[in-house]
């Protein structure tokens, strides 16, 4: 039987892996989100502001340092 390392992680522990794994990229697909939303208009905050609001602190957090 294959071993495929699968682990379960709350949303902030994988996001925060992700950003270490990617930063350029992961700050690039939020930058091309507030350029794509016009009505209501983002800006990078806000989007960071978001996964604030439902307990993801430390990737709000990290990603908010680099953008605004």
């Amino acid at each position: 039987m294959k071993n495929y390392s699968v682990a379960a992680m709350n949303p902030d522990v994988y996001l925060c892996a992700l950003y270490e794994e990617f930063p350029a990229e992961l700050l690039d697909v939020i930058i091309r989100l507030t350029a794509g939303k016009r009505c209501p208009p983002l800006t990078p905050g806000d989007i960071c502001d978001a996964p604030d609001r439902v307990g993801v602190t430390e990737f709000a957090s990290r990603t908010r340092a680099r953008l605004v």
